[in-house]
């Protein structure tokens, strides 16, 4: 009997932009009012520091302090919420609202500072074996020639950052699998894992892309006089986590959990 091989090709890059722009063209409206919701609270939140700040700075630094961490706090949480909510709404655009995503995104959110907390360990122990191989390829180099390893410590120092986005690409898809098979953080990492492993180069190829894409649209809007950042809050954001959903769901098809 012939062996059949379950794992498909990657979507194609025109492909997975065309389903991108097709999904966000759709659910426009719902991701916009995802994305404006938390600038907008930011928008409030900062300007009512600023008066707050204008008239207590003079009379007490620690109240000002105390202030300034309480906003950076509660900007930073709202922010994960509506990317846990943009996220939901990618994957649910079909049968969610706006309010119905963020709803369920507090169910989620715990889980998710759990992953942010997992990845930021992962990230470090990363950085620190790529700072470890530049370490021995350094000791090997020095011993041999100064100059040698003077000419190249700059790129050396670039291992660590190859290792980080080595790692990073593994593990692009756990949010995904937290909100779409309500998988706690291991299990999420894991199967960010399994999707990834055997489509790692067309996978990063494809999210190398994706962020020169935003970076042209995040450099273009710059050029937009006063609405220009708020702009590129407002329809890159979305962009990008759409474009993310439309590869997790071809790997998910592509590469079915057992």
């Amino acid at each position: 009997m012939t062996k059949t091989n379950i794992h498909r090709e990657v979507i194609a890059v025109s492909k997975s932009y065309h389903d991108t722009v097709a999904l966000y063209g759709r659910s426009f409206f719902r991701f916009m009012g995802i994305a404006f919701i938390p600038t907008a609270l930011t928008f409030v939140l900062i300007n009512a520091f600023t008066l707050f700040a204008l008239t207590t700075y003079a009379s007490g630094r620690m109240a000002y302090f105390i202030a300034t961490m309480l906003v950076i706090v509660t900007i930073i949480l709202i922010q994960v919420w509506a990317f846990i909510a943009l996220i939901y709404i990618s994957l649910h655009h079909e049968t969610s609202t706006v309010a119905e995503s963020f709803h369920h995104a507090l169910h989620f959110f715990w889980r998710f500072v759990k992953l942010g907390l997992a990845v930021s360990g992962i990230f470090f122990l990363s950085f620190l074996a790529g700072y470890i191989v530049v370490g021995i390829i350094g000791i090997i180099l020095g011993h041999f020639s100064l100059s040698v390893l003077n000419s190249t410590f700059d790129w050396l120092t670039l291992i660590p950052l190859g290792v980080s986005a080595v790692v990073s690409t593994y593990y692009l898809f756990a949010p995904f699998s937290i909100i779409d098979t309500h998988a706690g953080t291991i299990a999420a990492l894991k199967h960010s894992r399994h999707l990834v492993r055997g489509h790692f180069w067309p996978t990063a190829i494809r999210v190398v892309l994706l962020y020169v894409v935003v970076g042209m649209f995040t450099y273009a809007f710059q050029y937009v006089p006063a609405v220009g950042s708020i702009l590129s809050l407002l329809l890159v954001s979305p962009f990008s986590v759409i474009y993310l959903s439309v590869l997790y769901r071809e790997l998910t098809v592509s590469k079915p959990l057992s």
